[in-house]
């Protein structure tokens, strides 16, 4: 059994190492688009004054794995929110954040462990929680949704192991979260799909027709002509659920 929840812990942590890293994609789409509005702040902001707590913990209680894992979340979810704050025009969020931050280090210095642990696993459920309102504002991210059900699960594991209920309690809302939050993502992706394929439809590509291209790509002799219709209906598609998600964030912002 221990050599299980040892095995289990150990690949958790790593699984946690890399939630963070693929969490730098939230910044990659807002330096793309050199503009926050499609990636909301308050699950970053959530995330970061969790991981504060966590580190304030692992030092009032000397326990140093704890306190590096989630230094390095730290670290990188302050340049996350550096940069989102760097391409939106509202200073406020990133001011408040700040002055979190700032006063939660300050009053921790007063907190027993037994406290700050408290307030930790109260942030924790609330960092679970913050993916709500992307799903709700129709702003999901897949690919960290996908880490976090990867993360949340293991560590929900890990608690029933070891007979942890906050542990596991905590971190299976937050594997819940994820699954409805790549679930939103699927169906939004389908209405999408959904609505290129009927426009493509109509699409004409000149020289050959779109039934022609369709039904040649099923045989196993296809001629050239047929080939670069398909290349232009498939890179159409591709830009057509761009042009369409991107609408859809603008009209959300407005």
């Amino acid at each position: 059994m221990e050599a299980c929840q040892a095995w289990i812990g150990g690949i958790a942590d790593v699984a946690t190492i890399s939630s963070f890293i693929v969490s730098l994609s939230m910044s990659w789409r807002v330096f793309q688009r050199r503009n926050s509005s499609g990636v909301e702040f308050f699950p970053v902001a959530a995330t970061t004054v969790c991981l504060q707590a966590w580190i304030l913990y692992g030092g009032a209680t000397g326990d140093s794995h704890v306190m590096w894992v989630n230094s390095l979340g730290f670290v990188v979810m302050i340049f996350n929110a550096v940069v989102h704050r760097t391409f939106s025009s509202r200073t406020g969020p990133g001011l408040y954040l700040a002055v979190t931050l700032v006063l939660f280090g300050t009053v921790s210095l007063a907190s027993s462990a037994q406290w700050l642990g408290r307030i930790a696993a109260a942030c924790a459920v609330v960092c679970n929680l913050s993916p709500v309102r992307r799903i709700k504002e129709k702003k999901p991210l897949p690919e960290i949704a996908a880490m976090t059900l990867v993360t949340c699960g293991l560590w929900t594991a890990y608690g029933a192991l070891v007979g942890s209920w906050p542990l596991m309690a905590s971190n299976g809302l937050g594997a819940l979260v994820a699954a409805v939050e790549l679930a939103a993502y699927l169906r939004m992706w389908r209405s999408c799909v959904a609505a290129m394929d009927a426009k493509l439809i109509l699409t004409r590509v000149p020289g050959v027709s779109l039934r022609a291209c369709l039904h040649s790509s099923s045989t196993t002799t296809v001629d050239r002509g047929h080939l670069a219709a398909l290349k232009v209906v498939l890179q159409t598609r591709g830009r057509m659920f761009q042009s369409t998600t991107a609408a859809a964030t603008w009209d959300q912002e407005k």
